[in-house]
This record gives structure tokens, C-alpha cells and sequence, in this order.
């Protein structure tokens, strides 16, 4: 028994290691247990912090502005939550299952500046970086299949 568990354990492992950039620190934080839980409509931790996000279906979330990306599947999952920057710079924003990431700062869509992206990581999926300035920057999760997500937003290395 313990043969099969150790192949599924050092797969993900394998796959948590393979992003493009370090992400060690983000890996411990949404894998830690006890996250604390955040709501659509929130204003949530720039430095660190992970948190399960509960999601919305998508006609119940007031965004910003219209994700840029239609969701792949009818009956989609988002949610909308506010973080302020303790200090201007890049950002990433490292999500736990597949979503797509907006951020909305001073009433326009920042553009990612890059993209990491792992299957088989059970605790990773995603991070996607932001040049952001110091004040509140909206970051939307749309098209998610499920009802939450755990979340971090960390100043980039």
C-alpha cells in the first residue's frame, strides 16, 4: 500500500518543482492547513498570506470589469477580491486550481508579465505576474470549475 502512495506523492512533487520561477513559499502557504477563508467583495493580504477563496457562480460576481476570457465551461465559478500592495512592484498572484486571473488597477486591465503553469501539482496550479502599483488592486478569478480556490498574492523574487 504504501508503494502507491509514495509514486502519486513524488509526481506531484516533481510537478510542484517545475514552474518557471521559485515558488517554494507559495507551495507551503496554500499547502498549509487552516487557511482562512475569504469572500467575494473582500479586501485580502498582499504579503503572503494564503487563503481559501470561495467562489461564486459567475452571474452572481460583480467584477470590475468584464473578464477578459469567456470561462471554457457553462456553469463557471469567480470572484472578485481587492489586495493593496505594501510596496509597488512585481507581484504574482499563485492560485491552487485552474481560473483565470484579471487584475484591475485605477480602472484598467494590467497586463501580465508572466505566466507559470503546472498540471499533476496537487497543491499548484498556477502563477501569474503583475507590475503592480501601491494602492488597491482588484483581482478577479473567473471560469473556475469549482466553488473554491486557495490564493496568495507575493511580491516576486
Amino acid at each position: 500500500m504504501g508503494g502507491v502512495v509514495a509514486p502519486h506523492a513524488s509526481a506531484s512533487e516533481a510537478a510542484c518543482s517545475t514552474f518557471d520561477w521559485p515558488l517554494e513559499r507559495e507551495l507551503a502557504s496554500l499547502s498549509a492547513p487552516g487557511l482562512g477563508l475569504a469572500e467575494s467583495g473582500d479586501a485580502i493580504r498582499a504579503n503572503g498570506v494564503a487563503m481559501a477563496l470561495n467562489l461564486k457562480p459567475m452571474a452572481n460576481v460583480t467584477f470590475a470589469l468584464a473578464p477578459e476570457r469567456k470561462p471554457k465551461h457553462a456553469g463557471s465559478f469567480g470572484a472578485v477580491v481587492v489586495a493593496t500592495p505594501e510596496k509597488p512592484g512585481l507581484h504574482q498572484i499563485t492560485l491552487s486550481a485552474e481560473a483565470w486571473v484579471d487584475v484591475v488597477q485605477d480602472g484598467r486591465f494590467l497586463r501580465s508579465v508572466a505566466f507559470s503553469g503546472r498540471s499533476g501539482c496537487a497543491a499548484m496550479r498556477k502563477s501569474v505576474r503583475f507590475e503592480l502599483q501601491q494602492r488597491p488592486a482588484t483581482i478577479q478569478i473567473s471560469g473556475a470549475s469549482g466553488q473554491r480556490i486557495n490564493l496568495i498574492v507575493t511580491p516576486a523574487n
